[in-house]
């Protein structure tokens, strides 16, 4: 069992995480963050490395296997990046919209 970030350290850092240094307290609460955390088995963590594609035109965004949790997982990284104030890519943005859309609501 491992713990994975459901936005990648890497993720969060190219979408804003980065900037200014008045943000360095938020830094150090997304890493150590329960609601960025989740346990993963090793295989799932491996695959989906920095989480992102950033040069794909289309799907940039790594899912997971069981796609019976790719609302949950789509609508977590949403939440992510809404409490940390980070962007998204046009077709992160597209590709998150589309899956969503597909979801039945709760």
């Amino acid at each position: 069992m491992q713990v994975d970030h459901v936005v990648t350290v890497q993720d969060a850092w190219a979408s804003g995480l980065w900037q200014q240094s008045s943000r360095a307290e938020k830094r150090i609460s997304y890493c150590s963050d329960p609601q960025v955390l989740q346990a993963s088995d090793e295989d799932s963590n491996e695959a989906k490395g920095a989480g992102m594609d950033w040069d794909a035109s289309s799907s940039p965004v790594w899912l997971p296997a069981n796609n019976s949790w790719h609302c949950d997982y789509m609508a977590k990284r949403v939440y992510i990046k809404h409490k940390y104030q980070l962007t998204m890519s046009q077709t992160e943005k597209i590709q998150t919209v589309s899956l969503l859309t597909q979801c039945p609501a709760r």
